[in-house]
């Protein structure tokens, strides 16, 4: 009996721990209140192979849509034309800047509008807007940078107004609010404008910076504007504006004359005469990049294409298609927006001015929002390659860009009219006979969604037969790029048509 208290007080002790680490055979897990351990579950498509590729996409769509869409609700008269979603402010959740245009000021400027994530609603409020100084929409573009180098994003509005000036607007978000003024959010440290061209030009900041232990310096901002005292048309005036830390705002420090090329001033005249028409004609062809010293880079092309409104990039190897959507003249040329024909969401605004009477100075803005390539790398002096050809094509081939002929081959006929257009038995699309050097080449471009482009080099044939003499069309598919037209190793196509019966005596 001594020892059989303690006993039976072991036992119940071991089995109480036992069926306090032993699944219960009576309950349930979920009536125990266990909660079971997280696992990795992958979507499946109708096949069971994992997630579709149109459902991947579906999905980067959906996270780039969540940032590019404002998330307030903006005013009745309010149209969103661009969005910023960013960390302003170090705190866990990103701000937007969003650019609106009033429908009720047809000619007003473009309003900027700041909006904050607020816990206690959570959602997002408007808490600052400010008027820009553009008011063309297609020329509107802003972006965020460390435009001062202490780290603080400003805001950079650039654009056109209503005069055809080149605009530019900086806000920096204040440091210390105004008491007086709690909403007053930024202070506008910079506005500039121009009937020129403005642009960023960014100083080397130290390593230290880099890493975040320093401050760096600021970036100048220089304006372009034409020279009044000089009765040559080209020349310029250059001013350069830096950060002053004392008046917290952009300054002058410097003014500098730049002679403009001495071209004849009616020819001048002609091509600026303040609507666009004129000088598009002139771009219209293929440029080349020149190089500081005045030779030939002949690794960058711009081709300007009015016919069909577009503008292509030729580098690298590579071609970037844009859709040319609008022109807006300028004091010294024209300024360009232009759309990715594959990435919609690209854009590139390409501010183009007069240089001589074969040369153009470019400078290409890329959209922040998806930004590809390297900054700057389209800028420059660039040549028309027409000053490079010997001959037309009319005189080398006899051949102009449209012609409105049938050929036959042995897959089927080709039919090429008169309005760019053709037909074969693939489908139909559009086409252009063009010469690089003393080559004919001929681009094919489908009219299917894929718009595809085929380019062929073009040799023609006369061949005399026992009763009529025939033209040939020998089709050799090449791939174009920076370094000449590359052998795509396919077939030669051979098309053929009549040109007049011969004369036999029997």
């Amino acid at each position: 009996m001594r020892y059989f208290l303690p006993t039976v007080f072991i036992l119940a002790l071991a089995a109480a721990i036992w069926l306090s680490l032993s699944p219960s055979p009576f309950f349930s897990e979920t009536k125990r209140g266990s909660t079971p351990q997280a696992r990795v579950v992958s979507p499946k498509n109708q096949t069971g192979q994992g997630a579709s590729l149109t459902e991947i996409e579906l999905s980067e769509r959906m996270a780039f849509e969540d940032v590019a869409n404002a998330k307030i609700s903006l005013k009745t008269d309010e149209t969103a034309i661009a969005v910023i979603t960013q960390d302003f402010d170090g705190d866990p959740q990103d701000e937007q800047m969003i650019a609106v245009r009033r429908t009720s000021e047809q000619d007003g400027p473009i309003y900027i509008v700041y909006a904050d994530f607020d816990e206690q609603t959570g959602g997002y409020q408007r808490l600052w807007d400010a008027a820009t100084a553009s008011t063309k929409p297609r020329t509107f573009n802003f972006f965020v940078k460390d435009l001062i180098g202490d780290r603080s994003l400003c805001i950079i509005t650039t654009g056109m107004n209503g005069n055809g000036e080149q605009t530019l607007m900086v806000f920096r978000k204040r440091l210390i609010p105004v008491p007086d003024a709690p909403g007053d959010l930024f202070e506008r440290i910079a506005e500039l404008r121009t009937d020129g061209s403005i642009s960023i030009v960014e100083r080397d900041r130290s390593q230290a910076y880099q890493l975040g232990l320093a401050s760096g310096t600021s970036h100048r901002i220089f304006t372009y504007g034409r020279d009044f005292d000089s009765s040559n048309l080209l020349d310029q005036i250059e001013t350069v504006y830096d950060f002053e830390a004392v008046t917290g705002t952009y300054v002058r420090i410097g003014v500098a004359r730049i002679p403009g090329a001495q071209i004849e001033q009616r020819r001048v005249r002609q091509l600026l005469d303040g609507t666009p028409d004129k000088f598009e004609r002139f771009l219209d062809g293929l440029w080349y990049l020149s190089s500081p010293t005045g030779e030939d880079s002949s690794r960058q092309y711009l081709l300007f294409d009015q016919q069909r409104n577009e503008l292509v990039f030729y580098a690298d190897a590579t071609q970037e298609v844009f859709t040319w959507e609008n022109s807006s003249a300028t004091r010294y040329g024209l300024y360009l927006n232009t759309k990715n024909i594959s990435v919609t969401t690209l854009r590139r605004l390409v501010d183009i001015e007069l240089e001589s009477v074969d040369s153009i100075r470019v400078k290409v803005f890329e959209d922040v929002r998806l930004k590809i390539g390297i900054g700057g790398r389209w800028d420059g002096t660039y040549r028309k390659m027409d000053s490079r050809i010997a001959a037309p094509a009319a005189e080398v081939h006899g051949t102009p860009e449209r012609v409105n002929l049938e050929y036959d081959g042995s897959e089927g006929k080709v039919r090429f009219a008169d309005d760019g257009s053709y037909e074969d038995p693939d489908g139909k699309g559009i086409y252009s006979f063009f010469l690089i050097g003393n080559t004919e080449f001929l681009e094919l471009r489908k009219s299917s969604g894929t718009r595809e482009r085929l380019n062929y080099v073009v040799e023609r044939k006369k061949i005399s037969g026992a009763y009529a003499t025939r033209e040939e069309l020998h089709l050799k598919r090449v791939r174009l790029g920076v370094g000449g037209a590359e052998d795509a190793h396919e077939p030669v196509i051979i098309y053929s048509r009549e040109l007049g019966e011969n004369t036999k005596t029997k």
